[in-house]
């Protein structure tokens, strides 16, 4: 009946298709979704689109055919391609192993003792070399799911049996995989049946939450495995120094549970594990561990890519809120987990090394034998000592770089860039000609970005002129620091990825870049022709992003400008028109995609180096802004 069920509905799918397309079309893409959701009846509510009202029940279809086949085709090559006799070794008094497979010895074991269906998947653990379950048990446990009612839940063995489950030395990730595969996790946890097979529509997520929580689970129990180690060297060293592994898969088994249920997932996912520990006879300090890891498995991510991590109040902030190291080591290898989870392109070394600057600074602040800079003022004095020292043992003296650095003395350079930079960029500057443009390109593999470095005569609102340059390069910025002088000179630096390969540019594209934005500098004014940009990828054409303008004054000489809104080709090089159209002076640039959304951080002054608090001024850049975009 399952099956016939879901051939029929697939079937349908197929014909609305190429009824839809009006030829034969066998490929669901992006833009066809809505509209067959349309015409199959669904409409949109507080909690789902209709779209993914749809696809969630596609996805659960093409699941059964999937889990089907797999078990017809083990059982074919169990009976018809198994000509030797089969090697019987027996496990206890309810299972057997027959040819490396798990199988139970009496059809009607589990109606018996319905414990047995939760044991299954903990003797599977404990046998390591075992190739997994036989055909004919999977059919028993999928008959037998119905025995799971809250009386098996609430019972003290099987609550302890899947606590164990988490806690085996090996086999975690294969376990949890099993259980959701033939159907018994999501009958033991109501809420997981609720995310099985839930689309989230949008070009972030490639996998539906359900496999998604898999896969998180997966790279979890990764960090621990030695052969896994050249992956996440960090991960691997702190995942093995962790007391308890098993609340770090529980805490990715819960961190979107509550996902297509409306509100905040984070938080009703932390009252739903919360509740788990507690069901389950945790003591208190884990479930309090769970349910903030759920609670908090947004915040590394979105500070690590939308804040100044150069500034010391970031990282304050961020210390106090994992209050110890613990906290920290559990969140950061759920995070990086997770993110790795979302699709195979959205993480990289530019990523990676973000996460670990978080981490490492935040884990320097939690410390407190390391003396730590408690305020811009007084880490930009300590990173100018340390570069003196690095100038120093290269020959430098200070009497030489003076100029230099009195120059950006009253901008932030000292704060934001650490001392090994600090030498760098002096090193490359402090002699050149005041009256030239210097422009230099080189791959830092550290961060897995290209490093542009651009020292020029003073000019205003060169982020507009270089992110236009670049975008016809289909190159993507992901941060941009200007810095202002006192000698008539502005120094800038951006970071850069290939869009092709999310990663620094080929060293052979170099010149070309370098070039172009020579080109571009030598025009006294920027013009955005959309000929020239690259066009909008058909995945992104069919959302509907609208977008949100947001200014928060952070100091009496800095605003913040956060921009929300569809990753269109030339974003960045509007967002730099509109701030010079609107005389708004840009100093950092936090650039954040996330699937066809731009989630964009700017630190903005007016000309005089003043926060914009002026209303107009902000209603006049939402409006030029809002007119370029749409």
């Amino acid at each position: 009946m399952e099956l016939e069920a879901a051939y029929k509905f697939l079937n349908r799918t197929r014909f609305a298709l190429q009824h839809l397309k009006k030829r034969r079309e066998d490929r669901l893409q992006f833009d066809n979704q809505q509209s067959i959701a349309e015409s199959f009846g669904y409409t949109d509510t507080d909690e789902k689109m209709a779209v993914e009202q749809f696809m969630s029940s596609y996805y659960r279809n093409l699941q059964t055919v999937v889990k089907l086949n797999e078990i017809l085709l083990q059982h074919f090559q169990e009976v018809l391609f198994n000509d030797e006799a089969p090697e019987v070794i027996s496990i206890n008094s309810r299972f057997q192993l027959i040819n490396q497979y798990l199988d139970i010895k009496h059809p009607r074991i589990f109606q018996k003792n319905p414990t047995t269906l939760i044991e299954a998947f903990l003797v599977l653990e404990s046998l390591p070399n075992v190739k997994g379950l036989r055909s004919n048990a999977i059919r028993a446990i999928r008959e037998h799911l119905y025995l799971i009612d809250n009386d098996f839940r609430n019972d003290p063995i099987n609550k302890a049996l899947f606590m164990e489950i988490f806690r085996q030395p090996n086999g975690v990730n294969a376990a949890v995989k099993r259980m959701h595969s033939y159907g018994f996790l999501g009958a033991y946890l109501p809420v997981f049946q609720k995310i099985t097979g839930l689309m989230q529509f949008d070009i972030f997520h490639a996998y539906t939450v359900d496999e998604h929580t898999m896969l998180t689970i997966r790279n979890l129990r990764r960090f621990f495995i030695d052969a896994y180690t050249y992956e996440f060297p960090t991960a691997h060293e702190i995942a093995n120094q962790l007391c308890k592994p098993e609340l770090l898969f529980l805490a990715g088994l819960f961190h979107d549970i509550a996902k297509g249920r409306g509100g905040s997932h984070e938080v009703l996912g932390a009252e739903d594990a919360l509740n788990f520990a507690k069901q389950h006879n945790l003591s208190k300090k884990d479930g309090e561990m769970i349910g903030w890891l759920v609670r908090r498995h947004l915040d590394f991510s979105g500070i690590a890519q939308r804040k100044d991590l150069s500034d010391p109040e970031v990282i304050t902030y961020f210390a106090n809120l994992m209050g110890d190291q613990e906290h920290l080591d559990y969140l950061y290898l759920l995070t990086v987990a997770d993110v790795c989870a979302t699709s195979e392109n959205v993480w990289n070394d530019w990523k990676n090394s973000l996460f670990l600057e978080l981490y490492n600074q935040t884990s320097n602040a939690l410390d407190l034998s390391i003396s730590v800079p408690k305020s811009k003022s007084k880490k930009a004095l300590k990173t100018q000592e340390k570069a003196k020292e690095m100038l120093s043992k290269r020959g430098i003296s200070s009497t030489d770089y003076k100029d230099f650095w009195n120059s950006l003395a009253k901008s932030d350079f000292f704060s934001r860039q650490n001392s090994l930079e600090v030498a760098r960029i002096t090193k490359i500057l402090y002699d050149v000609d005041l009256d030239e443009t210097h422009l230099f390109l080189k791959n830092q593999m550290r961060l897995g970005a290209s490093e542009l470095i651009i020292y020029m005569p003073d000019r205003d609102y060169l982020f507009a002129h270089i992110t236009l340059t670049l975008d016809k390069l289909c190159v993507d910025v992901v941060e941009a620091r200007v810095y202002s002088t006192t000698s008539q000179m502005t120094l800038v630096i951006f970071y850069f990825l290939s869009r092709e390969t999310h990663s620094f540019v080929e060293e052979s594209r170099h010149p070309e870049v370098l070039h172009k934005i020579h080109e571009q500098l030598s025009l006294p004014d920027i013009y955005i022709e959309e000929t020239h940009l690259p066009i909008e990828p058909r995945r992104v054409r069919c959302f509907e992003t609208p977008t949100e303008i947001n200014f928060h004054k952070i100091s009496n000489n800095m605003t913040e400008l956060s921009i929300n809104t569809k990753d269109i080709p030339g974003l960045l090089s509007k967002i730099g028109c509109s701030l010079k159209s609107c005389n708004i002076r840009l100093h950092d640039a936090k650039i954040h995609t996330v699937g066809e959304k731009a989630e964009d951080v700017f630190l903005v002054s007016d000309t005089q180096n003043r926060a914009i608090v002026d209303k107009s001024k902000k209603e006049e850049f939402i409006e030029v802004l809002l007119d370029l975009i749409e």
